[in-house]
């Protein structure tokens, strides 16, 4: 019996469409107890005794046997483990009826030449033996071992024999032959033959349509049972033959409200002629994501108990940005408010959020201050963590987005510790350093959380699931350009093992993707996600920074270089290697250099968004009759793969310091979109630095992506 699930995305766990396929006659039915593949092939697995398991090491590795996947599970014991007279390591897993298993066979490469013993324990404490010798095998080769069920016995150090319809682990011992400092044994692929008894044949599929709900998500409840049986699901559901029809039942609830993390089962009970089945699904609530209005100050209390530090006039206005809603907060400042050094306005929460997934705070600010400011955010305890920025390159009395990533943020002096981001309960906005205040105002408006990257992403479902020699092909509806992952589980409580990630390499190239099993066991339960699609373009200049361009028209010497900086930040943003006008000394006056990108293909695209991390320290704009003027700045242009101009404006464009590395996100424009392109980086200098020697500009990880 395999059955496919089609999932929207991991996180929500959308079971889409569910196929129940039978394997083909002729091909030896298996259970795959454990092939180490999947995300966290070793969790849970532990050497014994206790003092060698201080001096042994288990991991997954990629030496494995012919067909055995990705990985394997090595333990390697230290030099002084102390294993003298034996070691055991111990692969738990979620309960499985061997009852009706012949034969275990599992795959061993080790350099021990000594006696073993294959452990298999039940969930009652009992336990059975069967033993083997590699004496005979050749060091450091893969060697095949097959346990019949009947060889089995209990140990003497065992009360009871193993109870084969509940089995929890199996333990691989070597014993007789140490001591076995510094040896290994590696195990893969360990696989019951099938025997392994199959549910009733009056319950074909219980699924859901989400199981890690939220609390009052809707939840889907479908299956698929014998037409005559009588049907009920427990917690409070009662009898549900009235919803289904030819053995055909589908059934709506919500999510209960209890606290996210909660476990519920759900129990499909199935009856008829006095034969009874359950299956039974279990519901993990879920929190909610972060990615949410952290505050827009609209309802009927949309300052919610706001207050400033100082003598100042706290309202509504609506004066807001371009998706601002009805209403922004404004902060104005009494003309005598004695607000010299510093002012701070603080926006409490209406109840304590968990931002422990968030990536980024972004919020709109408009000001007639020219200052630095903080970005505070406080949690229950009194802590506080800050992010710094600065409106000298903004227009005084216009619209500015501030993004602040949360690994940006840096304790305060002032603050007992950093901010608990698990207990977040207020944000406030202080400008400092530039005053007096007095008379001046800030306006703010929707405070935004992001947990992570806009992931558009559309319901598709399972087209067909085949069985056949070469294993089981599932195939599923796709999106061009977007990538999967397929995950298998042995039955409905066992983990979920990821058997292909980020597939088809490179994205889907056409409206069905399909991917095939080849490690059938009797029984599996596959799903399909949809992944974040990956950058339309991605550059951390690590490779040599193939494609790119430079050229210098100005007079000073100073060009682009790339490299390890040592003036400036004195780092890359990652790891050691970034683009920056110098990389070890400072700007000279006449700069004019250019740094262009490969072509970054946008064909058939309806958005697109640049996202680059930048340090700058140059010598600030000024205000000349209204307005902003330039001595020395950085650019962005956008050109067409001929190299011309394909707006006339920059895209982006600042002067003044950030004196450390920042997220930048420019939005594509329209012009440019559905063709390709290339970024031109500019950086120019006057002919004077008023401020003294300074770094110029560095970029790193350019990164160009969609919402596809």
């Amino acid at each position: 019996m395999f059955v496919i699930v089609g999932v929207r995305s991991l996180r929500f766990a959308l079971c889409l469409s569910v196929i129940m396929l039978v394997a083909s006659e002729g091909r030896a039915d298996e259970l795959i107890i454990n092939d180490f593949e999947g995300p966290n092939p070793v969790d849970g697995v532990t050497v014994t005794p206790a003092a060698v398991s201080e001096g042994s090491t288990v991991t997954a590795v990629s030496d494995v046997p012919d067909g055995g996947g990705s990985f394997a599970a090595k333990t390697a014991l230290d030099a002084d483990a102390g294993a003298d007279g034996w070691f055991s390591t111990a692969f738990p897993f979620a309960t499985l009826d061997l009852s009706a298993a012949t034969e275990i066979t599992f795959w061993i490469k080790t350099d021990i030449a000594s006696n073993f013993n294959f452990q298999i324990h039940s969930g009652d404490a009992g336990a059975s033996v069967f033993g083997f010798s590699t004496a005979e095998f050749t060091p450091d080769t893969w060697n095949q071992i097959t346990a019949p069920v009947a060889s089995f016995t209990k140990p003497p150090w065992s009360a009871n024999p193993v109870v084969w319809s509940n089995v929890i682990r199996f333990q691989i011992t070597a014993f007789g032959s140490g001591p076995y400092d510094g040896l290994y044994a590696i195990i893969d692929n360990v696989i019951a033959d099938a025997a392994v008894a199959l549910p009733s044949s009056i319950i074909t599929s219980f699924a859901a349509s989400v199981l890690t709900p939220f609390s009052g998500e809707d939840v889907t409840f479908s299956w698929i049972v014998d037409p005559d049986a009588t049907v009920s699901i427990d917690q409070g559901i009662g009898s549900v033959d009235a919803q289904t029809i030819d053995g055909i039942g589908e059934l709506q609830i919500t999510a209960p409200d209890v606290p996210a993390g909660t476990a519920l089962d759900y129990t499909l009970t199935v009856s008829k002629e006095g034969e009874k089945a359950t299956r039974t699904l279990t519901l993990t609530l879920a929190r909610k994501p972060v990615d949410k209005l952290f505050v827009d100050f609209e309802g009927p209390n949309g300052l919610g108990g706001a207050f400033v530090s100082h003598a100042a006039t706290l309202t509504l206005v609506s004066d807001v940005p371009d998706g601002g809603g009805s209403f922004a907060a404004k902060t104005v400042l009494d003309a005598d408010a004695g607000a010299d050094g510093y002012f701070s306005t603080a926006f409490p929460l209406a109840a304590l959020q968990d931002l422990t997934d968030a990536l980024e705070i972004s919020f709109w600010i408009k000001t007639d201050i020219v200052s630095n400011f903080n970005l505070q955010v406080h949690s229950v305890d009194g802590a506080a963590s800050v992010f710094g920025f600065s409106t000298a390159e903004f227009t005084p009395d216009t619209w500015n987005q501030i993004t602040a990533p949360v690994v940006s943020f840096t304790k305060p002096a002032w603050s007992s510790g950093p901010v608990d981001w698990k207990n977040v309960i207020r944000f406030q906005i202080t400008p400092f350093g530039s005053g007096p205040y007095d008379g001046k105002y800030t306006i703010i408006d929707n405070a935004i959380v992001d947990d992570g990257p806009d992931v558009e992403v559309e319901p598709f479902k399972i087209t067909s699931g085949i069985v056949d020699a070469s294993g089981f092909s599932l195939s599923w509806e796709s999106r061009i350009g977007n990538i999967y992952q397929v995950q298998r589980q042995a039955t409905l409580d066992a983990p979920w093992q990821t058997i292909a990630d980020a597939y088809p390499e490179g994205g889907a190239t056409a409206d069905n993707a399909s991917f095939t099993d080849t490690k059938l066991g009797a029984s599996a339960i596959y799903r399909v996600a949809q992944l974040a699609a990956p950058p339309l373009f991605f550059d951390d200049f690590e490779s040599g920074a193939p494609g790119w361009a430079t050229s210098d028209l100005g007079e000073s010497g100073t060009e682009w270089e790339l490299g390890k900086p040592t003036n400036g930040p004195g780092e890359a943003h990652s790891p050691t290697r970034a683009y920056g006008t110098g990389l070890a000394k400072d700007y000279d006056d006449y700069t004019e250099v250019y740094l262009v990108s490969p072509v970054i293909d946008l064909t058939g695209l309806d958005n697109a968004r640049l996202e680059f991390w930048s340090y700058r320290d140059c010598e600030p704009w000024y205000l000349e009759f209204g307005q902003k003027e330039f001595l020395d700045w950085c650019q962005i242009m956008i050109l067409n793969e001929d190299d011309e101009y394909i707006v006339d404006d920059p895209i982006w464009i600042r002067g003044g310091e950030a004196k450390e590395w920042r997220l930048e996100k420019v939005k594509i424009p329209v012009e440019a979109l559905g063709q390709k392109i290339k970024l031109e980086f500019s950086f120019i200098s006057d002919g004077a630095q008023e401020n003294g020697p300074q770094a110029g500009w560095l970029i790193d990880d350019v990164a160009v992506t969609s919402k596809r």
